[in-house]
């Protein structure tokens, strides 16, 4: 009997066009993500009945071999696509290739997954994405082929130890297999909503850690020891049916058609996908497995369509490179779908010249790919000019990656602004320390915190820089400036405290709404806010950003002025909606007398060279710093013309 079973192709093929939808078009399919489920799923049946065969048909099971078949399907056609992939790297800034060394160590020694945990990258909200990110995926695959192919071998010497009965052997297996696989994804279910909660504002520890994102290898086990390669002659008979045939094209109609639902409704940070989404997209996966299953029993002696199969047998080559070429394609081919197609071309061809002309080589069983290469070599002229062509390409390929590698730098200039900002922030509590010792009096001095001081450029020496001069120019603010914000306005720290007198900056990376509302509660509480309180959030994050726009205000204490910096994102991400942020800070802005609005977005559309490469941070920190101050000390003028809170 042939190991293949007909029609998984479709499985395969519709994770693969899930993820595809999902990383070219996400707004339209924003739970695409699901796509990779489908192949932990498919990987988790395949291995476990393929394990389960070999136990049937040799009594044992080769660890060895099972571990060296897995390398030998992963490891190579992902080496080889980070070399033809580097190369594109030279078409984008610098930016996006810092630290890629690291990304590439990640990828090859399968551990992406923890990098990208530990590194603090978000999986959607990445605003600077990894080109191998998507590798994640990969390392958990790898995780899994370890720890399961090691449970089970050790669980077949259990039971040739423990069963004496031949006979009694391989079912004692399956119904070990099913209950240890649901067991192992009961825990990696808990773990997985146990993460979520510890970390709901960023839920990328329960994505990609192994301990939880198995869940649907082990649910794809259980499968495979279920309904695996072989079933009972009475079962297959069945499934020869009109009725069977008809069930399982619905079964397999209901479980597609259940996962391009989930991919229209789920979000990554939504509770709704961590609570039941992920089990339910890999138990529709399994109900489609068994689908296919079923219509192979169904259609014996029909094969199925070769674009299919071709498809199929290409989409880990095409899933390796799609990502990598898209982020460097979005990024010169200012149309979206230009650049899809752009990147999905060139993946479909690299992985049929490394599927076909190396993989192949092999995919032999004995795993003997020289003699193969010489008999083509021999057989077949057109062999001879594309085995020296891949040579070559693969070769320079490999010499322009290195450049790569090499000219990267360590850090973004967005992370160098990052540094520079705490950097001042410290040196800014240090020096606020210190004042405040200096200062304690036995009667402590009262000052009207209404009043702004202005003057020319000359009075304020750090206010004159070459051909810039302040748009406003203030020399004292009394009550002083309480300043939240986020990764954006971090970079302004400097300028900030150089421009604006009495200003306490409190800004960090991937400060979400609800965690500056916090801040501002905390500060509050210590009695520790300036009068104006400027709040410059928006460009991160997940949650109920009205809700918390809305407390801030409520919540803010009288006799205090509220600025409001609009977001800007150059790039829209997925998440974000900074635009509809700007719109409401704005209306609050009419709502409200003792609001206004500071219009980052305004003051920085025109210039957009002057940022990062992902349109969002400060990229010449310098002329941007300069916009900044200019539009934040408009807004302070502008709100010491309002009222106060309460007035």
């Amino acid at each position: 009997m042939s190991q293949r079973i007909q029609w998984l192709s479709t499985v395969r093929v519709s994770g693969l066009l899930l993820v595809l939808a999902y990383h070219f078009f996400r707004d339209s399919l924003p739970g695409g993500f699901v796509g990779v489920d489908v192949f932990f799923t498919l990987s988790g049946y395949l291995t476990t009945a393929l394990l389960i065969e070999e136990f049937r048909k040799s009594g044992g099971f080769k660890l060895w071999a099972f571990c060296k078949r897995r390398f030998l399907r992963i490891f190579p056609p992902l080496a080889v696509s980070l070399m033809f992939t580097l190369p594109f790297a030279l078409l984008v800034a610098p930016d996006y290739t810092a630290g890629i060394a690291r990304q590439a160590a990640g990828t090859l020694g399968f551990v992406t997954n923890y990098f990208e945990i530990f590194s603090g990258g978000s999986y959607e909200a990445q605003l600077l994405p990894h080109l191998y990110v998507h590798t994640w995926s990969l390392a958990l695959e790898m995780h899994y082929y370890l720890v399961w192919g090691l449970a089970c071998f050790a669980l077949i010497f259990l039971i040739w130890w423990l069963v004496k009965k031949q006979s009694a052997r391989l079912p004692m297996l399956k119904g070990c297999i099913i209950a240890i696989s649901l067991g192992l994804a009961a825990l990696c279910y808990w773990q997985m909503r146990a993460l979520f909660a510890a970390y709901p504002e960023d839920p990328s520890a329960a994505y990609f850690a192994s301990t939880s994102h198995g869940m649907p290898f082990f649910i794809g086990s259980a499968a495979g020891a279920l309904f695996g390669m072989r079933l009972p002659e009475k079962a297959a008979k069945r499934l020869r049916s009109a009725p069977a045939l008809t069930l399982s094209l619905l079964a397999m109609l209901l479980s597609a058609g259940g996962l391009v639902y989930f991919g229209l409704t789920l979000g990554f940070a939504g509770e709704a996908t961590y609570r039941y989404g992920f089990v339910a997209a890999s138990l529709l996966t399994a109900l489609l497995i068994f689908g296919a299953r079923a219509l192979h029993e169904a259609t014996a002696g029909v094969k199925e369509p070769r674009a299919l199969t071709v498809l199929a047998e290409l989409s880990y080559g095409i899933f390796l490179y799609h990502w990598p070429l898209y982020v460097v394609f979005s990024d010169v081919i200012e149309r979206n779908w230009l650049a899809a197609l752009a990147a999905l071309a060139l993946s479909v061809l690299f992985s049929a010249v490394v599927y076909y002309g190396i993989e192949s080589l092999l995919h032999d069983k004995k795993l003997k790919p020289l003699p193969k290469l010489a008999h083509r070599w021999d057989q077949n002229a057109a062999w001879k000019v594309f085995y020296p062509a891949v040579a070559a390409l693969t070769a320079a390929a490999l010499g322009v990656g290195t450049a790569v590698l090499i000219r990267a730098p360590q850090v973004t200039a967005m992370e160098q602004s990052f540094l520079n900002g705490h950097a001042y922030q410290d040196a800014q509590g240090i020096e606020g320390l210190r004042e405040r010792v200096l200062a304690i009096q036995p009667q402590p001095a009262k000052v009207d915190g209404k009043a702004l001081a202005y003057g020319d450029a000359s009075q304020n020496p750090a206010a004159v820089d070459d051909d810039w001069t302040p748009s406003v120019v203030i020399t004292s603010i009394p009550g002083g400036v309480s300043f939240l914000g986020d990764s954006v306005a971090l970079a302004a720290s400097r300028p900030l405290r150089e421009n604006v007198p009495n200003i306490t900056v409190d800004s960090a990376e991937s400060r979400s709404m609800a965690q500056g509302r916090q801040l501002l509660r905390d500060l509050a509480a210590a009695d520790e806010l300036k009068e104006y309180v400027v709040v410059s959030l928006g460009a991160n994050g997940y949650g109920n950003w009205q809700a918390q726009i809305d407390g801030m205000i409520e919540e803010l204490p009288p006799g205090h002025r509220l600025i409001f910096v609009t977001p800007y994102l150059g790039k829209p991400q997925a998440g974000i909606a900074d635009k509809e942020i700007a719109a409401y800070y704005r209306q609050m802005a009419q709502k409200h007398p003792f609001v206004t609005v500071a219009d980052w977005a305004v003051a920085i559309a025109p210039h957009q060279d002057l940022l990062a490469p992902d349109r969002i941070h400060f990229g010449n920190w310098k002329k941007c710093g300069q916009i900044y101050v200019d539009m934040l000390l408009e807004a302070i003028e502008e709100a010491g013309r309002k009222p106060a809170k309460g007035e």
